[in-house]
């Protein structure tokens, strides 16, 4: 798969900044998906307690017309005279006070009839109450009137409050809806006796026809009094294990729980301040996903292309990257001193690899003329190192033929001499045809014969075209001085006289 570890540790570096920038991505994802939590448990709180201030709000005005009930002086009066007498009373006998009475409550209650009905009534079993409920009184009213001033009497004096607020049938009704049922005393203002019990009475669903928002498949809405009795249920689940009987976290508050069958859902929970009544909203945790589920789902699929197709466009730039550098290594490792050049694509669009490239053939280049310039220099070396000796012992020889009066030999050793000099030491090529090798050392050759005469026979033979055969200079001349050099020098050797010496 990768031909180089220039590769690889591309493509593993690349990996590397991958997995932290996916790392990255799921931190600021764990970090946003939190975020929508808190805000989506914000949202539900809102939720919640502006359902508990709306219900609050209800049970306010119920209280405020209950108590200006109470405080009614005509209302009042007419119950407390009826307590003086001490005997059971009905305003069925008065029509005329009856009437009046019930002015008097249409004045408080409103044209709008706010609350479904007002009850007074008193311990004698007087029983005064106006509203828009119908009543349905049985034979036994009075033991019902009775009956329920009792209780009521023993339930008002249990707070401190004088009020108090809870679930309830309808008074005189079918029975077959639940009320909410907000009660006080009827006292007498200066001796704080109790003539009378005042109440207040509306209908669940009216109580909070504007205050419940739709309920969706998803999420659940319960509402308890302040004894934990459920007032209002938006489906038919267990609605009583969310009721909090010790009011444990404050009158508002919110959370993710886990279900009993497994699951989590966010829990939202409001207490009204002053009369208690539980409002609890819950929502399925997977809803606060929906709405932006998609969305989650087209970016993991979207960050997956993307870092597959990253991660094949990186192997293609690493082998577009590393391709040049291979194959300048392999011209690298072909290069001798015959063959001192790289090559590299000319179509190679990446600068530094161009340059490097440049960069080794100029190297090669003036590395070429060193050695070439290195091998002239040892060359003319070579060819400068002629024996001394051998000069001297020529320039002996033509003394000697001066003396013996042989200007012939004098001449033409002069002559062979001065050729033999000129050639070795003539600044031209380096390099000469075999044929002028072979010329010079029969020169070299004819010297030497002219020192030992006799004792001297040498032969050339020469094979082939030396005339095209090109070779360095001063090459022969100097294998044929040390063939003299070592013939001659043994004395029972080659260099006996009568030896005959082929070169």
């Amino acid at each position: 798969m990768f031909t180089s570890n220039l590769q690889k540790k591309i493509f593993y570096s690349y990996l590397v900044i991958m997995a932290v920038f996916i790392l990255f991505i799921t931190g600021i994802s764990i970090y946003l998906l939190r975020r929508e939590e808190e805000i989506y448990l914000r949202n539900m709180e809102n939720v919640t307690v502006g359902i508990s201030n709306q219900l609050e709000t209800n049970l306010v005005n119920m209280n405020r017309i209950c108590l200006q009930v109470c405080l009614n002086k005509a209302v009042y009066e007419a119950f407390e005279e009826i307590d003086k007498d001490g005997t059971e009373h009905s305003f069925e006998a008065d029509s005329y006070l009856k009437k009046k009475l019930q002015e008097e409550l249409l004045g408080i209650v409103g044209p709008d009839l706010s609350v479904g009905k007002v009850c007074v009534y008193s311990r004698g079993g007087a029983y005064l109450s106006y509203g828009k409920y119908y009543e349905k009184m049985g034979a036994d009213y009075r033991d019902v009137l009775l009956e329920r001033y009792r209780l009521m009497e023993e339930a008002l004096r249990e707070v401190l409050s004088g009020k108090r607020v809870f679930m309830d049938a309808e008074l005189f009704g079918d029975g077959k809806r639940e009320m909410v049922t907000l009660v006080r005393f009827v006292k007498n203002v200066v001796n704080g006796r109790v003539v009378a019990v005042a109440e207040t009475q509306l209908r669940v669903e009216e109580l909070l026809k504007s205050i419940v928002p739709g309920m969706d498949g998803t999420a659940r809405l319960y509402i308890y009094t302040d004894d934990g009795t459920l007032m209002y249920a938006s489906d038919e689940g267990d609605g009583d294990s969310y009721f909090d009987n010790a009011g444990e976290g404050g009158s508002r508050r919110t959370q993710v729980r886990t279900r009993k069958n497994g699951g989590k859902e966010l829990v939202s929970l409001a207490i009204g301040e002053k009369y208690g009544f539980q409002v609890v909203y819950v929502e399925e945790y997977s809803r606060m996903f929906q709405v932006i589920g998609s969305f989650v789902k087209i970016f993991i699929v979207l960050l997956l292309c993307i870092c597959g197709a990253s991660i094949a466009v990186l192997y293609r730039i690493a082998d577009r990257l590393t391709a040049p550098l291979t194959e300048l290594y392999s011209s690298l490792k072909k290069v001798r001193l015959n063959h001192m050049t790289v090559h590299l694509p000319e179509d190679s669009d990446i600068d530094i690899i161009h340059r490097l490239n440049l960069g080794f053939e100029e190297m090669f280049t003036e590395l070429g003329i060193l050695m070439e310039n290195e091998i002239r220099a040892n060359l003319k070396a070579m060819q400068a190192q002629m024996n001394p000796h051998f000069i001297y012992n020529m320039l002996s020889v033509i003394s000697a033929a001066s003396i013996e009066e042989k200007p012939d030999k004098v001449s033409f050793l002069c002559g062979e001499l001065a050729r033999l000099l000129r050639y070795s030491t003539s600044d031209g090529n380096c390099f000469v045809t075999l044929k002028d090798e072979i010329a010079h050392t029969e020169c070299y050759c004819r010297l030497m014969k002219a020192r030992y005469e006799e004792k001297l026979e040498y032969r050339i033979t020469v094979r082939g075209e030396p005339d095209r055969t090109a070779m360095p200079k001063m090459i022969l001349q100097p294998i044929a001085e040390n063939c003299f050099k070592h013939g001659f020098a043994h004395p029972y050797g080659w260099g006996m006289p009568g030896r005959r010496w082929d070169v």
